[in-house]
Order: structure tokens, then C-alpha cells, then sequence
């Protein structure tokens, strides 16, 4: 093993150590605030991945998949079958560690000693805006900020202008974008490199770079491409549910790496003393980038590092002019930019080389100072949650979950986001909630379908929460919504929803947010036989509607676009009804020999004289592309209806006329049996695009091995030639 190498390995196993001693506080969980949502079951880490992994989600009530470009870390992540907690520690402790790894490779080649080198690339990772995003439960930023590291070596000290090279950047770009705003990050470093570097960077390798990253991902951005979702909407409701002060950052906020309010950095350092390190970190990097402004790659990262400062200050937003404002949901939080600006930082002062040794003894001490103060923070702040404890709290409702396998949806109690396990501590500070005040994690990975919770302010009186609440707790407005449970966890969370939204959004009212001990009470008494308790804190509506319903009617699920039903005996027009948020691109077709040899019935509903089968997890069964050029049927007569769902009109005679016999079978009373496919259209592209980002990855490494082969070839026979 070279010397370089065996450094290498040294450096790597040390930051382990290290980092394992910094984040021995979260060995028995961290979560449950902010952003954070990480399952707490051994057994539902897959749905990690399973629960938006096609064109359509079910949450809530169904949507279009949205941005999804962290798709193939949450299927690896998936797939690791260990405790979540030990899952969650490992994927932190790795994610840093390599990536200081790279950060000290790069140190190294800007000529930085190696215990300095060893410094900084900790800095990178121990640093108020990395804190910021274990904070916030940022996991996919971390990823993409190492994937970045990785980026900037390759292109600044690897990359010679080769076919291979601009593969390996395209493989590594396509890559960073985990996080959606690293592909802008990244596209600018790269612009930044080619202009300065203009006389010998090959112009056709940009586009070679940029086609292998649109290729790879471009089965998630299906969606976009084909206007499934818009995204002047998402960029609307992005702006709707951000903090109010997260837009915008001033300088002087940006000097002492405190960044907008969002980031709650000025909550945990303190206001007077930090700021004096960070603003002398901040000076001595700018000096010394200015002393190394002609160093190229130096002069790179000063350039980024001025952008990304812009943009931090949130002027960008205020363009409102497209396409610029395409990326306003992306920029709309300015803490994205906070850890870009570290590491450019970071990065530049490995090029200190003070020629007095009391300068550099200095500058040692000043960055070990700041790597002990910030490692203090980290120990002692984070948002901690005991995974173990909050198993125990949901175990009812888990085995409940797991016995019952028809599809439904669950309204969980307290309503309103933000919620704090009533058995484990919080933080508070001036009133603001700084650990144990975050989303419902056990509901959002049970592998049920649930109503969400997380309403806006703007949206409060309009939710279905406010609704039943006003209604005196009537569950007839919940059936239309195929809500099957009601589970209270009130022994379990309180809301804090009061904490972040004005007063008068909840209309001065706290009994609409706050736990009410008698609401399983209200519910039973105001709808005697229409609700059962199946044990204590779980209620059954007992005539909820099922997911797709229609007389004489049996289905069954596949996955999340598609379903299969059968029709018996239709004689008459009749109506077709599906529980999921209306979209043009829900479509039925119909199928040739119809047969319902598929069904294994799990449920009968009475009210709607449906049978609902047992339901397969099914991704592809090979007839989905041919979906492209099949005609759907009954597309005429689709349309919204109980205010959000799909709806169909079924015509028999309409079948008769315009398909063959293949299509139906006649009973003796001259009704018919038919068997439709409903199905969510663009998964089918979805599918074209996994296609194509598959053959393109297998192509670049197939090139890959091939070069080194033909390289490893040429070197083998030159060596003989020397011999």
C-alpha cells in the first residue's frame, strides 16, 4: 500500500473514533424534531423507501411523487435490517467520516500539514451549520454535502479533460443531488472551474457531464417533465409552510455564521463569545484566499464562495421573474447555504502558510479552540430521543397495524403538528421548543396510510381535523375518506402547534390544539353505532368506505399506481368510485378474458357491496409500458367527486357495442363480468425513466472497467517492452 494511501486509512479510522465520541449522546436515538422522520420499528425501515417509491404516494390522501431525488439512498437505506436507532447512528457516523476524509485529502494537496489537515476536515463536519442540519434532521444534506466534497477533489485535482473523467464527474454529480439544491451547487462550481480554466476545459465535456446526470435521474423527474406536477404550485406551497424569517439573512448574520432565524444557530452558541471566533475564521480564510488569488483552485472556491454568500442573503427570491423563480422553493431557506460557505471557507484556509511560526501556532490554536467549542455544542444539544421508549408507546397500535392488512386510512389524536413525547424531556429556551417537538415518525413509516397532520396556518380552518372538531366529533364527513381508525395517542404526544403559528389561527382557542381527555368519549357518544372501541385509544368507524368501491365489486392493490377490479353482473350504468386525490391521470383499462382468480377476499363492505382482496406488493408485472398506446375507457366520464376523489361512470352497453366478446362475460340475465386495470399513467414513464438511468449507469461503468482494462493492458506491455 503506497504511503499516501495508508495516510489515508490512518486518517479515516482516527475520524471515526472521534466522531464516534462526539455522537456517543445519540447512541439510543436523535429525532423527533424539526425535519427529523425516521422510523421507530425495526420492521418498517423499508417503508423508508415503500412509502414513495413510485409515480403516486398515498399519504394523506394521494398525490403525484414529488421532488424524490434522494430515491436511491432511501432504498439502500431501506434494506439494512438493523435496529433503527444503531441504523441511524451508523448512517451519521459514516456520512461524516468519509467525508472528512475527503476534506483532509483535499487539505493535504493544498499543501497543508497533516495535523492541520486533520483539523479542518473536522471543522467541516464540527461547525454551527452542520450542527444546524442535525438540528433540523437534515440526513439528506449531509449526504449530498460529502458527495460534494468528493466533487470538488475530483474536479479540481483529478479531473484531465478525458472521456473517462467527464463520466466520473457525471457519475459523481448525478449523485449529489440527495439533496435537490446540490445539483445547483454543484452546476455552479463546475461553470466557475470551466470559466476560469477556459483555455484547456473542453466545452463538449460539460455537455457530456450535465446529459449523464439528466439521464440517471431522470426517472423522478418524470413527474416535472411531463407538467404530473407543477411546479409554480409546489414553489407556492414551499413559500406557504417556510419560516417566516428563513428567506432572508443579513450579512452581518452570514459574517458570524449565524445565518436566518430558521437555522436557531443564535439559540445554541452563545451571542457573545462565538461570534469572535467565527468572525476571526472567517477573516483569516478571506485573507488567505486573497493572498492565493492566483492559485486557480483557490481562486475557484473564492468565487463560489462569494456566490453562495449572495444567495445566502436570500436577494436572490426577490426576482420574481421566470425561469429564475423555477428554483425559488429550492433557495427559500438561506441555512442551505451556510454549510457551502464553511467549507469554502474551510478548504481555503488549508492553504496557510505563515512564514513566522508564532503565526502558525496561532492560527493552530485558533482552530483547535473552535473545534472544542463547537464539539461542546454538538455533545450537549442535541435534539436526543429514546427510540426504545417511544416502541414501547406504539406497540398497541403496531400490532394492530400489522393484523389488520385491508387498505384504510388512520385520522390520528392530538391533531396539529409538533408534537413532544409526554414521557421524554424537551428544551425550551425564551419560549422556543429546541429538542422533543417534531412530526409523527411511528404513523408516517407504519406502512398505513394516515391524514396528515401537518397543517398549515393558512389552511387550518379548512383542514379536515377543524371540521370534525366543529362538527361535534360526527364521524359521517371522515367515511368519504376511507379513514377506517382513529388512533389517540394523547397518553402518548402533546401538540405544540401554539408555538409556531399566531393565536388567531387556532381563533384563540387552545381546546382546538391541546389534548382533551375526553375525546374518545365525545367521539363514541356523539355516534352511537356508528363507531366501535376495539381496545382502549383505537376506535373503528364502522361503516367507512373502502378505497375503491362500486356494487359487485372486488379489487385489490399492486402497488400505488395501479389496481386490479373486477365488475360482476353489470346490467346498468353505475358508478365507479376511488378514495384517492383526484387527477386526470388515473385511468381504467379494460382487460381481455376478464377473471377474479386473483381475488382472496380479506373484506366485505355491506354499504357498498364490495369485496376488497388481498392486496401484493407488486412493482412491475411487464404489461405497464403497454399502457402508453392502449386506449383507456369511460376517460370521458372521469371526474372529481366527494370534493377531492376519482370517480367513473360504468356503461355496459357502451362495452358491448365497442369491444368483442374477449372483453366480457355474458351471464344467463344479460349482464356481463369485466375486469379493469386502473392505473396512474405516468408510471409508466416513471418506469422509461428507470430504464434509461439504469442503462446509462451500466454504460458508464461499463466504460469505466474498460478503460482500466485497456490501461492496465498498455502498462503491462510497456513494462515488458522496458524488460
Amino acid at each position: 500500500m503506497k504511503k499516501e494511501n495508508k495516510g489515508n486509512l490512518l486518517a479515516f479510522l482516527s475520524f471515526i473514533v472521534v466522531y464516534t465520541l462526539i455522537l456517543l449522546p445519540i447512541r439510543k436515538g436523535i429525532g423527533n424534531y424539526w425535519d427529523w422522520q425516521f422510523p421507530y420499528f425495526q420492521e418498517n425501515i423499508k417503508n423508508y423507501f415503500l412509502y414513495k417509491y413510485t409515480a403516486w404516494t398515498s399519504l394523506n390522501l394521494g398525490s403525484p411523487l414529488s421532488y424524490n431525488s434522494d430515491y436511491i439512498f432511501r432504498g439502500l437505506i431501506s434494506i439494512i435490517n438493523i435496529k433503527p436507532e444503531i441504523l441511524l447512528l451508523t448512517i451519521i457516523l459514516f456520512i461524516v467520516s468519509i467525508g472528512s476524509l475527503g476534506a483532509f485529502i483535499i487539505c493535504r494537496k493544498n499543501n497543508s500539514k497533516t495535523i492541520i489537515s486533520f483539523i479542518l476536515a473536522l471543522i467541516a463536519f464540527v461547525n454551527p451549520t452542520i450542527f444546524y442540519k442535525l438540528l433540523a434532521g437534515h440526513i439528506d444534506y449531509l449526504v449530498s454535502y460529502t458527495i460534494f466534497i468528493y466533487f470538488l477533489l475530483f474536479i479540481i485535482y483529478k479531473y484531465d479533460n478525458s472521456l473517462k473523467s467527464s463520466i466520473i464527474a457525471g457519475l459523481i454529480f448525478a449523485f449529489i443531488g440527495v439533496q435537490i439544491q446540490f445539483f445547483i451547487f454543484a452546476f455552479i462550481f463546475l461553470l466557475i472551474f470551466m470559466l476560469i480554466n477556459y483555455k484547456t476545459f473542453k466545452k463538449k465535456n460539460l455537455f457530456i457531464i450535465l446529459l449523464i446526470v439528466l439521464l440517471i435521474n431522470s426517472f423522478w423527474l418524470t413527474n416535472f417533465l411531463l407538467g404530473v406536477n407543477n411546479i409554480s404550485e409546489i414553489s407556492n406551497n414551499a413559500n406557504i409552510i417556510s419560516f417566516k424569517d428563513s428567506s432572508q439573512s443579513e450579512l452581518i448574520n452570514i459574517f458570524t455564521l449565524q445565518f436566518s432565524k430558521a437555522t436557531q444557530i443564535y439559540r445554541i452558541y452563545n451571542e457573545d463569545l462565538y461570534p469572535i471566533f467565527f468572525i476571526s475564521f472567517l477573516s483569516v480564510s478571506l485573507i488567505i484566499g486573497l493572498l492565493n488569488i492566483k492559485n486557480k483552485n483557490n481562486l475557484s472556491l473564492f468565487i463560489f464562495l462569494s456566490i453562495v454568500i449572495f444567495l445566502g442573503t436570500g436577494t436572490f427570491n426577490k426576482f420574481n421573474i421566470w425561469p429564475l423563480s423555477i428554483f425559488h422553493p429550492i433557495f427559500r431557506e438561506s441555512g442551505h447555504f451556510a454549510p457551502m460557505i464553511l467549507i469554502s471557507l474551510t478548504l481555503m484556509l488549508s492553504f496557510v502558510n505563515f512564514k513566522k511560526k508564532i503565526f502558525n501556532s496561532v492560527f493552530v490554536f485558533i482552530i483547535i479552540l473552535f473545534l472544542i467549542l463547537n464539539s461542546y455544542i454538538y455533545i450537549n444539544n442535541y435534539p436526543t430521543i429514546d427510540f426504545t421508549k417511544s416502541r414501547g408507546s406504539f406497540n398497541n397500535f403496531n400490532a394492530l397495524g400489522n393484523l389488520d392488512n385491508t387498505l384504510y386510512r388512520i385520522l390520528t389524536y392530538p391533531f396539529f403538528t409538533e408534537y413532544s413525547f409526554l414521557d421524554q424531556g424537551k428544551k425550551e429556551m425564551d419560549g422556543f421548543i429546541l429538542s422533543n417537538s417534531g412530526y409523527d415518525s411511528y404513523i408516517t413509516y407504519s406502512g398505513k396510510d394516515s391524514i396528515n397532520n401537518y397543517v398549515s396556518l393558512y389552511n387550518f380552518n379548512q383542514s379536515i381535523q377543524y371540521f370534525f372538531i366543529k362538527s361535534g366529533y360526527s364521524t359521517e364527513n371522515l367515511i368519504k375518506y376511507n379513514i377506517k381508525y382513529i388512533y389517540d395517542f394523547s397518553d402518548i404526544y402533546e401538540s405544540n402547534y401554539e408555538k409556531y403559528v399566531p393565536a388567531e389561527t387556532y381563533e384563540n382557542n387552545l381546546s382546538l390544539i391541546k389534548n382533551d381527555p375526553n375525546f374518545m368519549n365525545k367521539i363514541i357518544q356523539n355516534n352511537k353505532d356508528k363507531v366501535t372501541l376495539i381496545v382502549p385509544h383505537i376506535i373503528k368507524l364502522n361503516n367507512f368506505l373502502p378505497r375503491a368501491f362500486s356494487n359487485s365489486t372486488s379489487f385489490r392493490n399492486l402497488n400505488p399506481t395501479k389496481y386490479n377490479l373486477y365488475v360482476k353482473d353489470l346490467k346498468e350504468t353505475q358508478n365507479l368510485s376511488f378514495l384517492e386525490s383526484y387527477h386526470k391521470d388515473w385511468k381504467l383499462y379494460l382487460v381481455k378474458n376478464p377473471s377474479s382468480s386473483w381475488c382472496n377476499p380479506l373484506e366485505f363492505y355491506n354499504n357498498t357491496q364490495t369485496t376488497e382482496c388481498e392486496h401484493t406488493q407488486k412493482f412491475f408485472e411487464g404489461e405497464e409500458l403497454s399502457y402508453l398506446y392502449k386506449k383507456p375507457i369511460f376517460d370521458d366520464t372521469h371526474q372529481m367527486i366527494l370534493d377531492y376523489a376519482n370517480g367513473w361512470t360504468i356503461n355496459p352497453q357502451y362495452i358491448k357495442d365497442n369491444y368483442s366478446k374477449d372483453y366480457y362475460t355474458t351471464n344467463p340475465d344479460g349482464s356481463i363480468d369485466i375486469e379493469f386495470v386502473m392505473y396512474f399513467l405516468p408510471q409508466s414513464y416513471f418506469y422509461i425513466g428507470l430504464i434509461i438511468s439504469g442503462t446509462t449507469l451500466i454504460l458508464c461503468i461499463g466504460y469505466l472497467i474498460y478503460d482500466w482494462r485497456k490501461s492496465k493492458k498498455q502498462k503491462s506491455e510497456a513494462k515488458s517492452n522496458t524488460l
